[in-house]
């Protein structure tokens, strides 16, 4: 046995009689809370490498612990499901490694966005292949991925446009973490379909960032035409409007302006986006009450972000003629707005949603994840990410929810097995 191996033997010895003496307490948390900025956790090393050095074997658990939808219990609860076995030639069974959550889990939570009870949540995940059906040929045990939420039919109407998150047989209605069981758990089962092989330097933290980062994709094409000097605004700092930002900074748009009321949010944005420009409402309000023919604050593209009614409403006042608005953001079910049809028409403005990634958006995704890790512009300290045990969940939505992060993910812990 080497010297590096004994010491990690050591360690795993020691955490595991801390573990036997008090159970009910996550000494993991403990440790990092000691040795790291207690904003921020310290990101786990998943790596090709790291994982390769692991034994991987068939799971031999019968139950894990999940976090599921729960409507009358508060929105979630943490309980012992069976461990799912693939029972189809096409399918494979994922040890989950890292699973993402943002705004839009907190809205199931707050029951804005139906999901069937009793499902497991979470759909931005990555882990490692530890079982794989007789008709699989993509992936192997040991591979690495990241896990797409959803395939189309590949054959009606909807899908045949690219428009697979709409699929009638498929689509969001078949979404992991909405629709079926998702990624808040030990273990995954999926259709091969839904894996992407990730590259070796991204981390199973960093390829949580591949679903939010495919929907950016799919928002950004209905931003058409794009030029290099049209104006853009991105109203919300959450990790949608960040990584939003990140990614129209990166192909080359310096006219790309932010607006968030968090200060904490603003701060994380001016760190991961250097020539983006962050503004606080106020300064839009102000725009506002001046005259049309007065105003600074223009742009020929908004993307909203926030899912709040009153912003996207008054958004189209800042739209230059020709210009176009992109609804991301989920608002309340029922909400309204109300604009004028004629100002609409004069200044040729249009409106378009964007629900989900389109078709090879995903495969798109995780290559761009690569790409931004490989140059040091995907560090997730930067991007205000803090990483949780799933026994945490609650205390992650509460940060998420007050703005002091801009995404939480959920590792996997030896406190969770």
């Amino acid at each position: 046995m080497s010297y590096k191996l004994a010491i990690v033997y050591l360690n795993q010895l020691f955490i595991g009689a801390l573990q036997r003496l008090e159970p009910r307490r996550n000494w993991f948390a403990v440790v990092r809370t000691l040795i790291t900025r207690p904003e921020i956790s310290p990101i786990p090393n998943t790596s090709k490498d790291h994982c390769n050095s692991l034994q991987l074997s068939k799971c031999s658990m019968k139950t894990m612990k999940a976090v599921t939808y729960a409507s009358g219990r508060g929105g979630a609860e943490l309980v012992e499901k069976p461990v799912p076995r693939v029972v189809e030639p096409d399918q494979i069974q994922v040890c989950i490694k890292a699973t993402g959550i943002c705004g839009s889990d907190v809205h199931i939570l707050r029951g804005e966005i139906r999901v069937k009870d009793g499902v497991t949540l979470g759909h931005e995940t990555s882990g490692v292949v530890t079982e794989v059906g007789a008709g699989v040929t993509r992936v192997k045990v040991g591979d690495r991925i990241a896990v797409e939420g959803a395939a189309g039919c590949g054959e009606c109407n909807l899908c045949r446009k690219g428009k697979i998150s709409l699929c009638p047989s498929g689509g969001l209605g078949r979404y992991i973490g909405l629709a079926v069981d998702g990624g808040l758990a030990e273990y995954l089962v999926v259709r091969e379909g839904l894996a992407h092989t990730l590259a070796d330097h991204v981390s199973h933290e960093q390829a949580t960032l591949c679903e939010p980062l495919s929907t950016i994709l799919r928002a950004v094409q209905h931003m058409q035409p794009l030029d290099k000097n049209d104006r853009i605004l991105v109203l919300g700092g959450g990790i949608i409007g960040l990584l939003a930002s990140t990614y129209l900074e990166d192909l080359g748009f310096s006219h790309v302006t932010l607006c968030q009321r968090s200060e904490p949010r603003r701060r994380i944005v001016s760190r991961q986006c250097p020539t983006v420009q962050v503004i606080g409402p106020e300064h839009l309000d102000e725009d506002r009450a001046r005259p049309p023919e007065q105003r600074v604050h223009t742009f020929d593209y908004i993307l909203e972000t926030t899912g709040n009614p009153t912003a996207l409403q008054q958004s189209v006042q800042h739209l230059n003629p020709g210009g176009n608005i992109v609804l991301y953001g989920c608002c309340p079910r029922g909400s309204k707005i109300e604009v004028d049809p004629q100002t609409m028409l004069l200044k040729e403005l249009s409106m378009v949603a964007s629900m989900g990634p389109g078709r090879g958006d995903f495969a798109a995704a995780v290559g761009l994840v690569a790409d931004l890790a490989r140059r040091c512009k995907l560090d997730l300290t930067i991007l205000g990410v803090q990483m949780f045990p799933k026994a945490e969940w609650e205390r992650a939505v509460a940060r998420l929810e007050t703005r002091e992060i801009a995404k939480a993910v959920f590792i996997v812990d030896s406190s969770d097995s």
